[in-house]
């Protein structure tokens, strides 16, 4: 188990949030061909997150330097919620995080991380528009 069941939800966005950047890293440096510490790490069950076919695609309106945001993969989901988020102290953000790292770990699918993100925009007060490709 990834973290102790005695950790409260806010207290586990730091350690979910640093799990999911090492993943991120790690997919960068094996597309890229670099062999990296990360690289190391067990990838068994890691899905390929920078594939699009089963993940529709959304635009999220947020503020900030980055206007408009396409996320078309668990890739962008997991840019969009360490990089962008306006917030991370949210319960759906909280929720959005660890569903997204449960589907780059092939859990669950990537289209309930998508939902997760959707729910975790409403509450944030970040508008999202459906991509219709």
């Amino acid at each position: 188990m990834l973290l102790s069941s005695a950790q409260t939800l806010p207290d586990k966005v730091p350690e979910l949030l640093i799990h999911l950047g090492r993943l991120r890293r790690m997919a960068i440096e094996k597309a890229s061909g670099r062999q990296g510490e990360y690289l190391q790490m067990q990838t068994a069950g890691i899905v390929d997150w920078h594939r699009s076919e089963d993940f529709v695609p959304l635009m999220l309106v947020m503020g900030g330097r980055e206007k408009h945001r396409l996320v078309r993969s668990l890739s962008d989901v997991a840019d969009a919620l360490i990089d962008a988020w306006p917030s991370d102290d949210g319960e759906q953000y909280i929720a959005a995080v660890k569903t997204c790292l449960e589907a780059i770990q092939g859990n669950i699918p990537s289209k309930v991380a998508r939902a997760a993100l959707i729910r975790a925009a409403e509450e944030a007060g970040v508008s999202v528009i459906s991509v219709v490709h």
